[in-house]
This record gives C-alpha cells, structure tokens and sequence, in this order.
C-alpha cells in the first residue's frame, strides 16, 4: 500500500483530496508512477518510430506512412479520447476513477504489440498459403496486416493516452506536482534515450522481438504500477448541463464547458499549432538520413540519444524554472528559441554539404546546444501549464478539449506532410533520395510561430484573471 487513510494522521503528513502520504509513502507512489511511466514511455516511443521505417523498407509511400500511422491512429483518438476523459472524470469505483480505465486496456495493449511484432511472420505464411492468386506481394500482405494491427492498437492506446496524464493531479499533492512532472518528463526522455540509443539500429532487421519486448515489459510494467498506485475518494460528479441525462446532454455540457471562453481557446489554437509540428515527426529519421547521417551504422539513434539527455538534464532545471516564474513564461522563451536558434541551425543542410564527420560534429552541438534546451522549455506546456490554467475539477474534460483539436491537426498536416514529401520527391531530380526531408525545420517553422503568437494571447489573458497574484481558472456554469 502506498497510501495511509486512516483517521488518525502521522507527523509530517502530506495530501491530496481524501488522500494522506507521510514521506517514505509519497516516495513509493512516486517509483511506481515513475516506473509506470518508463514502461509506457519506452511503449510509445517503439510504434511511431519503427513503423514508419518498417514501412519504408517495405516499400510504402510517404502518404501511406502518414495515413496508418499519424492520421487514422488520431482521427481515432477525436472521438476516443473525449469519451474517455469524460467518464473518467465521473466514473466512482473501488478502484478510483482513473484505474480502471488503465487497467482494463493493458492486455488488448499487449496482445495488438505482439502481433505487430509477428505481422512479417504472419505475411510470409499467408502469402505462402495463398499463392499468387491474390495478386499480392508478400510486402503488400505484411503492411495490411501491419496497418490492421496498428490500427486496433491505436483503439486502446488512445484511452490511456487521456487517462493516464489525469491520474497524477489526483494523487500527487499540487505543490509537488511541477517538481514531480520534471521528474516524469525525466524519466520519459531517459527512456526515449534508451531506445535511440540501443534499439533503434535494429528497428528494421529484428522488428519481432522488439515488439515482443515491449508488450511484455508494458504488461508486466504498467499492469503492476496500476495494482500499486491507490486514488482516494472523490466527491459526486458536477451534473451535467441544465441537469439533463444522456448522451445528447453530456456531448452538449462537453462543448459547452471547454469552447465557450476565449481564454481557453488559445490554448487550444496553441495545441493545434503544436499538432502540425507533431504531425510531421514520423519523417524525422529521414531527415536525419538526409543530412548524411547513418541510420543502420547508429549515427541517428546516437545523436536522438544526445538530444534527449540534453533534454533530460535541462528538463529539471525548466521544472524549477516553471515553479519559480510561471510555466507561461518558461514556454514563451521557449518558443522564441526554438523560432531564432534551434530550427535555423537545423536549416544549415539547405545551403551546406559538409563532409560526414563535420556533419556528425555540428548535429552534436545542436543537440546539445539548442534542441535539448528549446525543447525543456516548450516542454513546460504540456501538462505543467495545463495544471495551472485549467480548472482542477474538470482537468480531464479540458485536457481531453485539448488534445481533441491537436489530434485533428496532427492527422491533418501528418497527411499533408505525407503527400507533400511525395510530390517533392516525384518533381525533384532524385526521386529515390531523401533529399525532400531537408525542408523539414522550414515547415515546422511556421506552427511553431503561431504557437508563440497564441502563447503571448493567452500570457495577456492569464495576467487579466490575476495571473501570479491570484489567477482563478473560468468556468461555464
């Protein structure tokens, strides 16, 4: 047990809700949160980048990259994520109101990841039994099955995806919750390191057991940090508008609540913003392979580990940055860094071809001295400057609002950028080079503009409703 509720409260005793931890209890629920973390962080991370690789060896287009994974995965994620975030919110049972809906998804989880892992297998066996008839290629049956899998993955993943970032403003107590998202994001980025590092090298030519491998560490990981992590007792849930029922009054209250007020509209404009970078990330390996660096010799994975260290140590000094100046303005000097310093360094390889060692070189640097530090700022957004912006009552309802509109965007632009680098490539003079993938920092340049504009609008409106001297969330009753 990680919490004690009885009557009778120990010495020094912390809290949230009807929850009270002493400090060897609030350092166990911090370990299997942050293990919890590492097991779904290191699952997250192998499906966007080792699908759009898999793809590409077996011969997919850029479009069809984009469509399976970035656009049908969030198009599915519109309409799971709002219903998942709802209910959540209101759910009452034994187990809380965010467990359960954890709980129950980590087996179809770990089942869709295995046989992503065994889809080659598979369509080496069906194509064997069917013949030629079909006029399939064994490569056309593998990336059916492969979509087909990613697709039913994407079902569940999306309910965890909203739930899971709710759990923790219901069990860490609030004045810990900056400090302890910079040890998430921490955790977070050492895992991505991991994989860059050691397994991304290998993403193509042992695909099955790295799948394998995170179903079952996802399995027994999560499964258990989910046993592990109590939530305490919440009060009956807000009714719904006009204190109607059903499914009509409860998508009525939905919109209603989150789009009705300026104030959260730009953080909503900003998410949309931030969904046309993220729609283009399945691309980045390529991009990386179009400077000249080496993906099966390690050079991208090495330099993505680089980054994400940077990031990790960088993280925990914008955590303390956020808690002492407000997330708003860590992000907002975020923004500005990222727009003069990290995407033109990276726009280098337009108009320069160094030799492969001084590209190898410079990617180090900018790693270490620009897209580490920008990306710790950014990444003081989501969710530190979600906890002190949206109402805590309803924090899954507007987190869900959020993520609603950025998911749009990222299935929007992720299906443009697809079609886009196609038609580069089908114009440009070497159709079979990743040369289109150099425009990369150019086109993330323009959303990341218009996050700075939507951040300093909703910096100005903060500051009107009290901002540091005393800001109150608005609400729609």
């Amino acid at each position: 047990m990680t919490v004690n509720q009885s009557n009778s409260e120990p010495p020094r005793t912390l809290g949230v809700g009807t929850l009270k931890y002493t400090p060897r209890t609030l350092a166990v629920l911090f370990f299997w949160l942050l293990w919890g973390d590492f097991c779904y962080i290191l699952m997250e991370t192998i499906v966007p980048q080792v699908l759009p690789l898999k793809f590409k060896a077996l011969g997919a287009s850029d479009t069809m990259i984009a469509l399976i994974v970035v656009t049908i995965p969030n198009l599915i994620n519109i309409f799971v994520n709002p219903f998942a975030s709802f209910r959540s919110d209101r759910h009452r049972s034994r187990l809380g109101r965010r467990i359960p809906f954890l709980l129950w998804t980590v087996p179809p989880l770990a089942v869709f990841l295995v046989l992503m892992g065994l889809s080659p297998d598979f369509g080496a066996m069906l194509h064997k039994a069917l013949g030629d008839g079909t006029g399939w290629s064994e490569n056309t049956i593998v990336l059916v099955l492969l979509g087909t899998f990613m697709i039913l993955f994407s079902v569940f993943n999306s309910v965890v995806n909203a739930v899971y970032w709710y759990l923790f403003t219901d069990v860490v107590p609030e004045h810990l919750l900056a400090r302890f998202m910079s040890l998430f994001r921490v955790v977070a980025t050492g895992a991505g390191a991991v994989f860059s590092y050691f397994l991304l090298a290998h993403s193509t030519t042992h695909t099955t057991a790295i799948f394998i491998g995170a179903a079952v560490l996802y399995t027994v990981g999560f499964g258990v940090m989910c046993l592990f992590v109590k939530e305490g007792k919440y009060p009956p849930p807000a009714p719904l508008h006009g204190n109607g029922k059903g499914l009509v009054c409860a998508v009525q209250t939905y919109f209603k609540e989150c789009y009705s007020l300026s104030h959260y509209n730009y953080v909503f404009l900003i998410g949309i913003a931030f969904g046309a970078t993220y729609g283009l990330m399945p691309y980045m390996n390529f991009y990386y392979q179009a400077t000249g660096l080496s993906l099966e010799q390690g050079e991208v994975g090495t330099i993505q580990a680089i980054s994400l260290i940077t990031l990790l140590v960088c993280i925990l000094f914008s955590g303390w940055l956020a808690d002492r100046f407000h997330p708003i303005r860590v992000v907002l000097v975020g923004l500005i860094f990222q727009l003069v310093v990290a995407l033109p360094a990276q726009m280098l390889w337009l108009i320069w071809t160094p030799d492969h060692a001084t590209t190898y070189w410079v990617w180090m640097i900018i790693a270490v001295l620009a897209s580490g530090p920008a990306g710790a700022m950014i990444g003081m957004l989501d969710p530190p400057l979600f906890m002190r912006v949206f109402p805590h009552e309803r924090y899954g309802q507007y987190c869900s609002a959020n993520a609603l509109v950025r998911t749009a965007a990222i299935a929007l632009f992720g299906l443009v950028g697809g079609w886009f680098f196609d038609h580069l490539r089908i114009v440009g003079s070497e159709p079979a080079s990743y040369q289109p993938y150099l425009w990369m920092p150019v086109f993330l340049w323009f959303p990341y503009l218009l996050m700075l504009v939507f951040a300093i609008l909703l910096y100005r409106s903060w500051k009107r409703r009290g901002g540091d001297a005393g800001y109150q969330p608005p609400v729609i009753s």
